[in-house]
């Protein structure tokens, strides 16, 4: 099938490359101008390999996502960040987000296939909805939890199938990579009907945190 070729493989490869480095750098910089040597060499292939760059991205990302999803305060003190309860949380889910991104990142690199990677990826945000239902943070937070419940759900479903080999994997992983994707785009383009979706009305979270949820 299309997910199990190696031309599949090869492609998952470049896309693990260009979304680490994105995760890299999710915080703006300066831009840096190249050196002539950079430049000769980018004329006889480049001056690091994107295999290796995407290793470098995956490395940072795994590092501030472990931070984050562990002590997200502790992240917001490194980022100058003082996060509100519910702020805590969203930067709770981000870290585990990163750290599903992270592992994907690996397990892509290391030729894995794309149910796998998929499935694997979506662990750490299972590990996150089950801390948060089982804490009853909804509630204390003034978030419905059926949303929760909802993706809790979804998501539990979409590992099953993807790492047990199910007949219908591959439609579980195009469907799970269009919801991301369009959850992503809503909380990117208008985060506050995106946080509405979900019952998240804080006007604390307004801005930043929910772009970036995106």
């Amino acid at each position: 099938t299309l997910f199990r070729s190696s031309a599949s493989t090869m492609s998952l490869k470049q896309i693990t490359v260009a979304l680490a480095l994105a995760q890299a750098t999710a915080h703006p910089l300066k831009p840096i101008r190249a050196t002539p040597l950079e430049k000769s060499l980018a004329l006889r292939g480049g001056f690091v390999s994107p295999t290796d760059a995407a290793k470098v991205a995956a490395t940072l990302v795994s590092a501030n996502g472990a931070m984050m999803a562990l002590s997200p305060s502790k992240a917001g003190d490194t980022y100058g960040m003082e996060f509100s309860p519910m702020e805590e949380w969203i930067a709770e889910g981000m870290g585990f987000t990163f750290v599903g991104a992270a592992i994907m990142s690996w397990l892509a690199l290391n030729g894995a296939s794309t149910n796998t990677v998929i499935g694997c990826g979506i662990l750490p945000q299972l590990v996150q909805m089950t801390k948060t239902l089982l804490n009853d943070t909804p509630k204390k937070l003034g978030v419905p939890a059926a949303g929760m419940i909802f993706n809790f759900g979804l998501c539990a479903f979409s590992v099953y199938a993807l790492l047990t080999g199910q007949s219908y994997a591959d439609k579980v992983a195009k469907f799970m990579i269009g919801f991301f994707s369009l959850n992503g785009i809503v909380f990117a383009i208008a985060p506050s009907v995106g946080a509405g979706a979900w019952g998240i009305t804080d006007p604390a979270t307004d801005g930043g945190m929910r772009f970036d949820w995106g």
